[in-house]
Order: C-alpha cells, then structure tokens, then sequence
C-alpha cells in the first residue's frame, strides 16, 4: 500500500476517493493505471494496486495526478514498514478512543500511527483483553516490549506483534 499525504474531503465515502483519484489519474493521460482501493487513515489515504508496476508508475507521476485528485495534496510516499505490538490485560469496557487517549497521554515516547483495535472480536465473555496497536518505528516497539506501557494508572505488559501467516517453525529445532 502506498499513502497520498495531505488532506482529502472526510465525507467523501470509500469508493468515491478511489473514483476521484482515478478520474485524477485518467485526466493526465494514463487511463492504463488506476487504484483498487482507498483506505482512509487521519491526514493520509493509503491506495491499493494491482501490481508493484502499476504502483511504481503511479509514485513517478503523482506530482501530475495527485494535485487533480486534492487541492491540498502534498505528495504519494511508498509503503511504510508497519511495527505492531499487542497490549495486553487491556480492560474491555474502554472504547478504542479511550484506550488510544489513554496510551498517549500515559506514555510520552509512545506515537501510535493508526486506530487501536481489540485483537478478537467477540469480548462479550471477556473481562481484558489484547489491544493491537500500530507504533511509529522499530525502537518504540521495542521499548514498549521491554518496559510495558501505562494506560488509566494500569501498568501492562507489551509485546510484538507477529502476524500468524509469517513465522514459520523449524522442524529440526521447533524454534520459530
């Protein structure tokens, strides 16, 4: 996923943001390209592509389309490596607002770069759980597995979130 970067009309619904930058797109010329679709992040909009091809095409003539696309555009970056940690023991009750006000507030080096969400979806038996969360870079996330985090005068453990389809266990030593 590649990021627009700039402002973009918050009413505007998924679908239409990926309309507009395709339109933007065809206008200059390059009615070969065009997006699969949008996701809507606070000051950016990550577009989804067919191919690294077409994303490749697309980073080199951004500065041609993406002002068609938004006045207040700034510029289209490649996809940012993602550092994910899980908190844990997080209260239930909290909203996702809360937790992420909270995680903030509560831990000055921590910048958390997308939305919290609980790690399961059914908390309807569940009194704490997992909070993913999305931190800047690699060294906060490491800070954060070592020292924990605070959240409403709660000190929680913390640790790296590894994605279930990447590690891959060895059969010789059962080390993942």
């Amino acid at each position: 996923m590649s990021f627009l970067e700039g402002a973009y009309p918050q009413e505007l619904s998924h679908a239409d943001l990926k309309n507009k930058i395709n339109s933007a797109i065809h206008e200059t010329g390059q009615a070969n390209l065009k997006i699969q679709a949008v996701q809507k992040y606070k000051q950016s909009i990550g577009i989804v592509v067919e191919s690294s091809e077409t994303r490749d095409s697309l980073l080199q003539s951004a500065s041609s389309w993406g002002p068609k696309a938004f006045q207040s555009f700034a510029s289209v970056a490649p996809p940012r490596e993602r550092h994910q940690i899980l908190v844990h023991d997080v209260p239930v009750e909290l909203t996702m607002d809360e937790v992420q006000t909270g995680l903030a507030e509560d831990n000055s080096t921590l910048t958390i770069t997308e939305k919290p969400r609980w790690l399961l979806k059914d908390l309807s038996s569940k009194r704490r759980s997992s909070v993913l969360v999305s931190v800047r870079d690699a060294h906060t996330a490491k800070a954060a597995a070592t020292r924990g985090l605070a959240l409403n005068g709660l000190f929680l453990r913390v640790s790296k979130f590894i994605p279930a389809a990447k590690p891959v266990q060895c059969y010789k030593c059962q080390s993942y």
